[in-house]
């Protein structure tokens, strides 16, 4: 294929191109926002991101289909006292998931913008604010009420040592034990690294140190988070 022939007419889609017209939707938006937002990430991870973060990234993006130049507007929340972290929609909205709304955005089409602002400012915004640490630990505390066995995703238990760090609500180790059980049974030895590591900071220096701990983890995260390579 010759590098003058025009990819559209034969239905392919330019990678680059798209991704740089996302940016263009996002920062048009940016400034109609409450509050900071910033372009962060590379890629399709490149998002639109609440700034200051604390313990919790607050960001907007676009979900491209695997198979088309067609995707959707994605809104989400993700806490900051896990083992990992990525622009991953645990929490929060699709575009798709609002009623009445499109089911799907062609980024390139003249309506792409309003489609975005509409997403964001009527459904997307009023759903991020839902998500405060203090529901995050709310639930987290909840889903330990019920057996290991019968806790399902979203596994909020899962951020229970953290919270209780950050919020002084009570001992991390006191979940440790369900929660190796957990990710040994899944293989996920690298994850319960995180747990022990913060334990251990509980034990030899207390709250300060385990909180020293998680806010030295949390800025390592953001910047590999933020990255633009």
């Amino acid at each position: 294929m010759s590098d003058d022939v025009d990819l559209d007419e034969f239905g392919i889609f330019d990678n680059e191109l798209l991704q740089r017209r996302w940016q263009e939707l996002a920062l048009e938006l940016a400034p109609t926002l409450p509050g900071t937002w910033r372009l962060r990430g590379h890629g399709w991870h490149r998002v639109l991101v609440r700034e200051p973060v604390e313990w919790t990234a607050t960001w907007i993006g676009f979900d491209r289909s695997a198979f088309s130049e067609r995707g959707r507007f994605i809104a989400g929340v993700e806490p900051l006292v896990q083992p990992t972290f990525s622009w991953a929609l645990s929490f929060g909205l699709t575009m798709d998931a609002v009623r009445g709304g499109p089911m799907r955005v062609d980024l390139r089409d003249d309506s792409a913008a309003q489609d975005l602002a509409t997403f964001v400012h009527d459904a997307a915004l009023a759903e991020l604010d839902r998500w405060t640490v203090e529901r995050f630990a709310s639930a987290a505390e909840k889903s330990l009420t019920r057996p290991l066995e019968r806790r399902r995703p979203p596994h909020y238990w899962l951020m229970t040592p953290g919270w209780r760090v950050l919020l002084d609500t009570g001992d991390p180790r006191e979940v440790l034990d369900d929660v190796a059980a957990f990710l040994r049974s899944r293989d996920s030895d690298e994850r319960l690294g995180f747990y022990l590591t913060l334990c251990d900071h509980w034990e030899s220096g207390g709250r300060p140190e385990a909180l020293a701990f998680l806010e030295s983890d949390r800025v390592r995260k953001v910047a590999a988070a933020f990255s633009e390579h």
